[in-house]
């Protein structure tokens, strides 16, 4: 994953306004803070805030890819992507029970 992400960050990055701070290599949420105050206290009031709770669970992976398509030609890549987008997340909790996200119910050897 390390290296698709090596080959493909610099590709979108280079689309993205510097007001976004999400999901960017050298930027986090702390400095988007600072961002806002510093705007604030030079006389611009409006702040626009998006959280997109559960946005990779809910998008419609078809017109992602489409759209990712439109950016990288090796169908390759694309079928890694689209196998990322179709895998399971699976979490353990705290009391270490398990739980999957996704399409494919845990088996016993999963629960181990």
């Amino acid at each position: 994953m390390t290296a698709t992400m090596l080959a493909l960050e610099p590709i979108f990055e280079a689309d993205l306004p510097p007001e976004q701070y999400a999901y960017r290599p050298g930027r986090n949420a702390q400095q988007a803070v600072v961002k806002v105050e510093e705007l604030l206290f030079r006389g611009h009031p409006e702040v626009v805030d998006a959280d997109l709770a559960d946005y990779f669970g809910s998008v419609a992976h078809a017109e992602l890819l489409r759209s990712v398509a439109r950016r990288i030609v090796d169908r390759r890549v694309l079928h890694l992507i689209k196998m990322w987008l179709e895998c399971p997340v699976e979490e353990t909790d705290d009391r270490g029970r398990k739980t999957r996200l996704g399409d494919c119910p845990l088996t016993e050897e999963d629960r181990k």
